[in-house]
């Protein structure tokens, strides 16, 4: 009789086993993933430590800037004349009073449309009293958010309260220019005693023997 050949019993895995190797697994994943998280953490941390705060960019690259301003400056100056300097330094103060100047004049040329709007006297709106005369209320008005500095225009009115003038200090180096402007025709009285007319009311620029003191109508 043929012998029948035996097949060799494979032990399959019993459930405990199979629970023990998803067990296994998952411990692994588990694991595999705090140590991600912990390396990434671990990066980021020594990647803020070594980028400078961006405090300490403007603290570094601010001086410079202003030094290479500083030198560019001085250069300029070494490569130009005596006159060509004073002519640069007397145009730049011109404009600061021209600027100042015009800015003052447009408040002031709001505050007396909408009062006289208002059926106020020109007596009262040229006042320096809460009138268009005085700093405070065109500040409190609205007319102008902060009073122009460097220079600050002078605002004046004549004793009847006819008109306003404003004047402020330009180029001064070799010269005596003056920003000026006036509601209306009037003349500029000097602190040397002479005169001088505007005839135009608007903001001009005008070399002077002497400081202005006073304005009165024409």
């Amino acid at each position: 009789m043929p012998e029948i050949p035996v097949q060799p019993h494979t032990p399959q895995p019993t459930p405990s086993q199979k629970g023990m190797n998803w067990k296994k697994i998952l411990t692994i994943v588990v694991v595999a993933l705090v140590l991600i998280g912990l390396g990434i953490l671990l990066f980021l941390v020594l990647q803020a430590e070594s980028e400078p705060s961006s405090s300490a960019i403007t603290k570094r690259t601010t001086p410079s800037t202003n030094i290479s301003t500083d030198s560019a400056r001085e250069l300029l100056e070494q490569q130009l004349s005596e006159e060509e300097i004073k002519k640069i330094k007397n145009e730049e103060s011109d404009q600061r009073a021209e600027s100042n100047t015009r800015q003052l004049a447009t408040a002031v040329e709001a505050c007396s449309t909408k009062l006289l709007s208002q059926g106020t006297s020109m007596k009262d709106i040229y006042s320096t009293t809460g009138g268009c005369g005085e700093y405070d209320f065109l500040v409190s008005g609205g007319y102008v958010y902060e009073i122009p500095d460097n220079p600050k225009p002078v605002l004046k009115t004549d004793p009847a309260n006819s008109v306003i003038c404003i004047w402020a200090k330009g180029g001064s180096i070799d010269q005596n220019h003056w920003s000026f402007y006036a509601t209306d025709n009037v003349k500029i009285s000097l602190e040397n005693g002479g005169s001088k007319q505007i005839t135009l009311a608007n903001v001009s620029s005008l070399d002077l023997k002497s400081d202005p003191k006073d304005c009165q109508k024409l």
